[in-house]
């Protein structure tokens, strides 16, 4: 494993994430979490929490790097999205549906969950695959 290689696809992966998370949850699902504010901090109050998720996200961001190049096999993008399909699965619709049982949730927002999550992740594992591929030595 080349650390350095890994810790520029870790921090892509972090600002992808990141962007695309923003995208789905601010822009996108913000008319679905209107139904449901009583389960959200408000927003003057969630900022102060920003951090928090900042640092939840690089932990993510850079555990999917981690786990993703330990078992790198140079397959190209398809490994990189079948190893994000089975991390989206996986670490998101199972804590999604989760969730549903215990908060509530909309069947909407677990749906948009449902399909979102593995599509973030394989965007996310087919970026992997490209830079590691591409910046391995």
């Amino acid at each position: 494993m080349n650390t350095k290689k890994c810790f520029i696809t870790g921090l892509v992966v972090f600002v992808v994430m990141f962007i695309l998370d923003y995208l789905f949850h601010a822009l996108f699902m913000q008319k679905y979490y209107m139904g449901i504010e009583e389960l959200l901090r408000p927003q003057e109050i969630s900022l102060k929490y920003f951090p928090a998720m900042l640092i939840g996200q690089i932990l993510i961001a850079f555990g999917f790097t981690y786990i993703f190049v330990r078992g790198y096999e140079g397959k190209g993008v398809v490994e990189g999205i079948r190893f994000g399909l089975i991390v989206g699965i996986v670490f998101g619709i199972g804590p999604a549906m989760i969730n549903y049982s215990v908060y509530k949730l909309t069947g909407t927002i677990m749906l948009c969950y449902f399909f979102w999550y593995p599509i973030e992740c394989m965007i996310l594992g087919a970026i992997a695959a490209t830079l590691y591929k591409t910046n391995r030595q």
